[in-house]
């Protein structure tokens, strides 16, 4: 019976190229967040074009986006933090949401648009 023997430069070489594959491994998971989902219309019909605005409520930072033509949007690399997203398109009442991202979360955050008039938080157009 034979033992394998290996030696200590060899193992120190293993070792070392073992601790490098943990440290990216730990570098590869998200610090960030991120807030995404749809802005229909009182039918379900989907909106296009509505601008979306994440405020963080810590920092006062905002971030921008508009929804696609299938009226999906995503605003991706948020700190952890609570945020005030808002919704605005021509022609309907503005929507306020609260959200809170966590690390590597993707909080889904649906807005449905009012035909001008009075949105769910109470602001006017």
């Amino acid at each position: 019976m034979s033992i394998c023997k290996i030696s200590s430069s060899a193992f120190v070489t293993l070792i070392v190229l073992a601790l490098i594959g943990c440290a990216v491994d730990g570098f590869s998971q998200a610090e960030t967040g991120q807030i995404a989902g749809t802005v229909p219309d009182p039918t379900g019909a989907v909106i296009p074009n509505a601008k979306i605005t994440v405020k963080s409520v810590t920092t006062g930072l905002e971030r921008q986006t508009v929804t696609t033509s299938a009226g999906t949007y995503a605003v991706t690399n948020l700190q952890p933090g609570r945020y005030m997203v808002t919704a605005e398109a021509s022609g309907f009442s503005a929507v306020e949401q609260m959200a809170d991202v966590t690390v590597g979360a993707k909080v889904g955050l649906d807005f449905r648009m009012m035909v001008g008039g009075i949105s769910a938080t109470g602001r006017g157009d």
